[in-house]
This record gives structure tokens, C-alpha cells and sequence, in this order.
């Protein structure tokens, strides 16, 4: 099985950010170089903390994941 390219990465993760209902992806930013991937920004929860790392370890060929999201509520 071949590893997606790190553009392609990039966009899957980021459209499975945009699907999941617990997450407003507009507040993240997500970098991919060889298998790793760094999400940063900002969630209002835990919970959407939590979700957002689940989400981009599902990207397929993920080795590592670099979880920078801060919490800030409303």
C-alpha cells in the first residue's frame, strides 16, 4: 500500500475535520510532512480537542500526530 502524498493528506484530513459535527475546523490548521501531522489552533472543549487528534489519526499513513490546539470557550 502506497502512502498518500502530503497535499493529499492534508486535504483528506481537513475534509474530515469539516464532516465531523463535533468540530468547527475553521479555528484549525493542519501541517502533514511524511506521515506526521500537526494540527494547531483553537476548540472550545476538551472534547473537541480530543476529536480533532481522532480525526486527523485516521488519515490514512499517519505515523504521528502533534496535537497544538488550545482550548479557548466562548
Amino acid at each position: 500500500m502506497t502512502r498518500p502524498s502530503p497535499t493529499h493528506l492534508k486535504q483528506e484530513i481537513e475534509h474530515a475535520l469539516v464532516r465531523s459535527a463535533e468540530l468547527d475546523a475553521k479555528s484549525i490548521q493542519v501541517e502533514v510532512r511524511e506521515g506526521k501531522v500537526g494540527i494547531r489552533g483553537t476548540v472550545q472543549s476538551w472534547a473537541e480537542r480530543e476529536e480533532a487528534e481522532r480525526v486527523a489519526w485516521r488519515g490514512q499513513g499517519v505515523t504521528t500526530v502533534e496535537n497544538q490546539l488550545v482550548i479557548k470557550p466562548l
